[in-house]
């Protein structure tokens, strides 16, 4: 078979970013569009490995996940380690998804030419056939992350332990808070003011109260009102527990910021899986 280079590499780049953001989609994780296409770049430069020699199985794989590792890194930006293996791993998932529907199209439905070498796919196909092709896989993953049922506001309950004083708080999980500490990586659930008030009573004010906790530091936070700083901190224990189904109490490894707007407590979707 005949290997365009420019097929190639415009079709790898269009699948790479096609899966950095279905794989975004499915982790609940931001990422900037100009990162995701550098990483698809980079993704698409290691597709050349398809013309040197075939080589051992273990070592493609091994090529494979570096690859994959590096793309992540790329596009999402600086993460904890064990936090950046378990996005390489999705992005892996969904590659081998994709990989498999392809190679099952190819033998059960319409031949389209496919040539595997190093673990990496070339298809004779046009183009335009592939971007769709790509794009409606990337669309079914996106549906499938976001048609993942999250509780509604009163199904969760929040339970703090700060200082030694125990909440139990009604909770809201918003697919849209993608708060994170700068320096740990947690994910940041957001408090109200009011439902701490036994605890920020000893100490004045909210900022204050969260300066005697561990991981205390104010975190910029984009709300429909405008930009505030809300004090964050690291508390004793954090948990959830859902009134609907029948599991045990779920420990969520994450930050707690204060504010003052009168709102149940706002649980990332990150947080619930």
């Amino acid at each position: 078979m005949v290997i365009y280079l420019d097929v190639l590499l415009l079709s790898n780049l269009w699948v790479n970013y096609l899966l950095l953001r279905a794989t975004a989609q499915w982790t609940h994780r931001r990422m900037k569009t100009r990162r995701a296409i550098l990483a698809a770049m980079l993704g698409a430069g290691f597709s050349l490995l398809i013309f040197l020699p075939p080589q051992h199985p273990v070592i493609c794989l091994a090529i494979r996940f570096l690859t994959a590792f590096c793309m992540v890194t790329a596009a999402f930006g600086r993460l904890k380690i064990p936090e950046l293996f378990r996005q390489t791993i999705w992005f892996c998932i969904l590659s081998f998804l994709f990989c498999g529907v392809v190679y099952a199209v190819n033998s059960y439905l319409i031949p389209i030419g496919l040539q595997t070498t190093n673990s990496v796919m070339y298809m004779d196909i046009s183009l335009l056939v592939l971007l769709f092709a790509a794009f409606a896989a990337a669309l079914a993953a996106s549906f499938s992350a976001h048609r993942r049922d999250l509780p509604a506001v009163g199904e969760i309950r929040l339970h703090l332990r700060i200082d030694g004083m125990d909440f139990c708080l009604e909770a809201l999980a918003d697919t849209g808070n993608g708060l994170r500490d700068g320096f740990s990586g947690r994910p940041v659930v957001v408090c109200a003011e009011q439902d701490l008030a036994r605890w920020i009573s000893r100490f004045g004010n909210a900022a204050d109260a969260a300066s005697h906790c561990k991981g205390f530091r104010m975190l910029t936070a984009s709300t429909v009102t405008g930009t505030k700083l809300l004090p964050v901190f690291q508390p004793e224990w954090i948990s959830v527990r859902y009134s609907s189904r029948r599991q045990s109490e779920q420990s969520v490894d994450a930050m707690v910021a204060i504010t003052s707007e009168q709102t149940p407590a706002i649980v990332p979707a990150c947080c619930l899986r």
